[in-house]
């Protein structure tokens, strides 16, 4: 017994160098330290391919993985000469790294205690944490391996034609449709000459089909987790994150006012949802249909005709993100950066990985939700919440889509490559002119869409008995400096309406349109000009003073702090 127990507590047992046993033992760790960094970066890459029903047999894979392959070497490299130290420093960095791309949305406390699990284990089994670990991983890898390769059915990223039940009421069919990152009539800045006709065509847009338009409109927040959450509920919380679960990924609303008075009418719902926001699996009432754009939607990347580089930028600006360890050590080298350039140095931007597809997936199946809604029957309801005009601004005014990463452009020039850090802005003076000339190019492809949509709906029947929302959750955010607590005053007026100014929009049947200018919270106008007057319900409230919240950088703190819209310095 004795002799069995030498043989199993390494940290006691002293052997001879020259045994066998000593021996063999150096190889498998070794060894161990050979193949360890391989298999911790490349399984969750192929977790992560799986995901997105994205091929293992594409150029732009294989030349990641490749990539991954050279990364490991170098890491195995410097477990195996450097010592205690490097040895034990990289393997924990390894597996923090593949906790981090498989845990990562499973909330801060969670993974912390993970990680401090794995640091006690590397504690524990000190040289033995590297035996056991590429064991575990050498698992993992063969098993995600044999996923990759096993026959599955083809999953397109076009909708699926759904069957609608007629609601229980004879309530009209109800379209609501929230276009993200769309800034309101009112805000759009007539300063650029390309701003003053989009306003013109956009007001003659929904004059043409009968909408009332409020210019004026804006949200409270400028950011959708608390602009959609507190509209669908009409509060105006001063805490961020308000019916939203918390470290959840996608956000998870809680409660949502709007579909239970809804459902309580007699509507039947529908949801179009996309990665952000789940209005689905915590609904308080049923969904007929819950219909997710795929997150992402890299697969959409293989329509358009970019060059191999440009999608292995792609997949793999995706799969790092998926690491909040990968994401703050790319913030924290991005703040050095930033603060030694005053003194003359100037290191590479950390940009490279900012490249998104966000837009895409949204574009590419636009044709496939107006036929779902042309199918739609009366007394059921729509509520799709679309990510564009949100950037990245891919699509040309005609709907055709940019044939370069290069050429996509975003509302901040943090994600530019070579990122001239200017004291904190977001956008300079042309920068901003550079970013709406190419955001208003993917409105017009909006618009061009939507009048398609109502073209069918008046060809089909449907659209004078049909209301019809829409609306966005916050403005264009293209600004020169983002509206925190910690820069209330630095903010100009432009930057305020940039962050809050947004779109709403409603047509009810047998309407007569105006266009109204003056500055309501788009809360209000759900429920003042949307739901009482469709549920025919009684009583007014006076229109609140126009008031946005700034938050802290610091998304640890969630209290909001008021400010007057627009502010006046």
């Amino acid at each position: 017994m004795k002799n069995l127990f030498q043989k199993f507590h390494f940290n006691t047992h002293v052997e001879s160098p020259h045994s066998d046993e000593s021996f063999n033992r150096s190889k498998a760790l070794n060894f161990s330290i050979l193949l360890l960094p391989f298999f911790t970066l490349v399984t969750p890459f192929l977790v992560f391919l799986e995901n997105y029903s994205y091929g293992i047999f594409h150029l732009e894979i294989i030349i990641g993985i490749l990539g991954i392959l050279l990364v490991s070497l170098l890491c195995s490299a410097g477990m195996r000469y450097g010592g205690f130290i490097g040895k034990n420093i990289l393997g924990f960095a390894l597996v923090t790294f593949f906790l981090s791309i498989q845990f990562g949305s499973s909330g801060e406390i969670v993974f912390t205690f993970m990680l401090l699990g794995v640091a006690l284990l590397l504690l524990i089994f000190k040289d033995n944490f590297l035996l056991i670990a590429a064991s575990i991983f050498a698992t993992f890898f063969i098993v995600t391996l044999g996923q990759a390769f096993a026959p599955k059915g083809v999953r397109n990223l076009e909708f699926a034609r759904h069957q609608v039940a007629t609601g229980s009421v004879p309530f009209p069919r109800l379209i609501h449709i929230v276009l993200d990152e769309h800034i309101g009539l009112e805000g759009i800045p007539t300063d650029l000459p390309e701003g003053v006709t989009v306003k013109k065509q956009l007001r003659e847009f929904y004059e043409k089909y009968g909408f009332t338009t409020f210019g004026g409109a804006y949200s409270r927040y400028f950011h959708t987790v608390n602009s959609l959450p507190n509209l669908l509920n009409f509060s105006s919380a001063s805490k961020a994150r308000m019916y939203i679960g918390q470290d959840d990924s996608p956000n998870k609303l809680l409660q949502n006012t709007y579909f239970e008075r809804l459902s309580q009418a007699g509507y039947r719902l529908n949801v179009w949802w996309g990665h952000h926001v789940d209005y689905c699996s915590h609904s308080p009432v049923p969904i007929d249909n819950c219909i997710q754009v795929p997150a992402e939607g890299l697969k959409t990347s293989h329509r358009l005709p970019l060059n191999t580089f440009e999608r292995v930028q792609l997949v793999f600006s995706a799969y790092l993100n998926l690491s909040k360890i990968y994401q703050r050590g790319r913030d924290y080298y991005q703040s050095f950066r930033n603060g030694i350039i005053p003194y003359g140095v100037s290191l590479p931007s950390a940009t490279w990985d900012r490249h998104t597809v966000t837009a895409l997936p949204y574009l590419f199946t636009l044709d496939d939700l107006w036929e779902n809604i042309l199918d739609l029957p009366e007394g059921n309801a729509v509520f799709a919440h679309l990510l564009i005009p949100h950037y990245p601004y891919v699509a040309n005014s005609d709907c055709t889509i940019k044939g370069s990463i290069n050429e996509w452009k975003y509302s901040s020039l943090l994600f530019t490559p070579h990122y001239p850090f200017r004291e904190g802005m977001h956008n300079t003076e042309d920068s901003r002119k550079t970013h709406y000339q190419e955001y208003f190019k993917q409105v017009r492809c909006i618009y061009m869409k939507l009048d398609e949509l109502f073209e069918k709906m008046d060809h089909a029947g449907i659209f004078e008995n049909a209301v019809i929302v829409i609306h966005g959750d916050h403005g264009s955010r293209i600004v020169k400096r983002e509206p925190t607590i910690e820069n209330e005053y630095e903010l100009s007026r432009e930057d305020i309406v940039d962050a809050y100014s947004t779109l709403f929009a409603v047509k009810f049947p047998n309407q007569v349109g105006y266009y109204e200018t003056q500055p309501f919270p788009i809360e209000f106008l759900l429920q003042e000009k949307v739901v009482k007057p469709l549920l025919e319900e009684k009583g007014n409230v006076l229109p609140p003073d126009p008031f946005v919240f700034l938050r802290s950088e610091d998304r640890k703190i969630l209290d909001l702090k008021p400010i007057p819209y627009p502010i006046t310095h």
